[in-house]
């Protein structure tokens, strides 16, 4: 058994005719208000095969500062007639970490450039530092207003995305073996829960993300 374990070692790395490292800056944003339109950055290593594909390896990080208000309505209390609202003004500093695995088929490549799709699979893990103001409205039946002032810290982890991409890529920038990529990435990340918890906030299970890459590779064979 080992010695067939080296042998399909020996095959894989042989089969092998590149290697990389990769730093890119990212722009990502989603339909949830705590990660619209967020910055950060992307760290990789790749391995490329004599088929044309790629396998590399990610880390992401990205912040938001994230300014927002919201309303919440209850009908339950006092009936659909007398209904309860609730108004929150969100401060919340958040960051967005991801550990991923791609798979990049290229369509074209030659010396001077090259064009790929493929997809990715991540795992994703969440901070939130909130301070929340909540103003309590309820008209009926005594007119009643309340505010209060909020912080919490918390997380959400053991979320899965999937993603598709695409990536061009122009070789030999500046310097040999140095090379600017740019790549967009389209998909889906678990976020809330699958069912919707009273009382909680409706968070979708299932978010689109929308990421644009833009860096520089530099291929070490």
């Amino acid at each position: 058994m080992k010695n067939l374990l080296t042998i399909l070692f020996v095959v894989s790395f042989s089969s092998l005719t590149g290697q990389s490292f990769e730093m890119s800056g990212l722009f990502t944003t989603t339909e949830i208000n705590d990660f619209k339109n967020t910055f950060g950055y992307d760290l990789g290593y790749s391995l490329k095969n004599i088929n044309q594909n790629r396998i590399s390896f990610n880390f992401s990080h990205s912040i938001k500062n994230a300014y927002y208000d919201d309303i919440k309505v209850d009908k339950e209390s006092n009936g659909p007639h007398f209904p309860e609202y609730y108004f929150y003004q969100i401060n919340s500093k958040n960051q967005r970490f991801g550990l991923h695995i791609n798979f990049c088929h290229y369509l074209i490549e030659n010396d001077n450039s090259s064009l790929g799709i493929g997809s990715r699979l991540s795992y994703y893990f969440f901070i939130y530092n909130r301070k929340t103001e909540l103003t309590h409205y309820r008209p009926y039946p005594d007119n009643f207003i309340q505010q209060t002032v909020s912080e919490s810290v918390y997380n959400k982890k053991n979320q899965i995305g999937l993603d598709i991409f695409a990536e061009f890529e122009i070789k030999s920038v500046l310097v040999e073996r140095l090379n600017l990529f740019s790549r967009i990435n389209t998909g889906l990340i678990t976020y809330g829960t699958f069912a919707h918890e009273v009382g909680g906030w409706d968070y979708p299970w299932l978010t689109k993300w929308l990421t644009i890459n833009l860096g520089l590779r530099y291929d070490i064979k």
